[in-house]
């Protein structure tokens, strides 16, 4: 997802940049599905950055990265780059871990079960949860959000989203689904890095 932004964020931003690959996906195919709940995952990248002693850093997630990156200990943020994620509320009753198996079924790209049960997780760890812990940790957090398929049907989630983190920089990337650093990459890869710049001036 960040073959094309991470090297823009480490040469044009300054920053250092680390990809992790989490259970489930690329080199790290092999993954227990009974421990991929968020708050668990997060727990693997804190460990991970501890073995390469980076104690404090700013995190950028998207979608289901983004929720991991909610359960990361605040004490560990420096600041949090929403990609589309964080303000969605569910209609109705979640999907069944069954359900999610099935949405999976035909992945290619990373190991089913696996990400059925991370979908699931998500279900029962939902990113929104977190969004008052982090207005009192003072977290800096930047939602960049997709217009499409309609900025009305969002309208009350970012007004949630805003109300329970008031201090958030909430932008919206117009004509942009869901993915957006492959509908607008330019934009978010920007955004982003202009954000990070002011919001972490010194370069990690």
């Amino acid at each position: 997802m960040v073959d094309d932004a991470a090297p823009v964020w480490a040469d044009e931003y300054g920053f250092r940049v680390l990809a992790a690959d989490l259970p489930g996906f690329g080199r790290a195919r092999a993954g227990d599905p009974a421990h991929a709940l968020p708050s668990e995952l997060a727990r693997i990248v804190e460990v991970a950055l501890d073995e390469l002693g980076v104690l404090r850093f700013a995190l950028v997630g998207f979608s289901w990265g983004g929720t991991i990156g909610c359960r990361i200990e605040p004490r560990r943020l420096e600041a949090l780059a929403l990609l589309d994620v964080g303000y969605q509320s569910e209609e109705g009753e979640p999907p069944t871990h069954e359900q999610r198996r099935a949405e999976t079924a035909d992945a290619d790209f990373v190991d089913p079960e696996f990400a059925a049960a991370a979908l699931y997780g998500v279900d029962v760890e939902p990113p929104t949860g977190m969004l008052e812990g982090l207005a009192e940790a003072r977290i800096p957090v930047l939602l960049l959000a997709a217009t499409e398929p309609s900025v009305e049907r969002r309208a009350a989630d970012l007004a949630r989203f805003r109300a329970a983190l008031p201090v958030a920089d909430v932008r919206m990337i117009t004509g942009a689904g869901h993915n957006l650093l492959a509908d607008a990459p330019e934009e978010t890869t920007r955004l982003v890095g202009e954000w990070l710049r002011s919001t972490v001036p010194t370069a990690h």
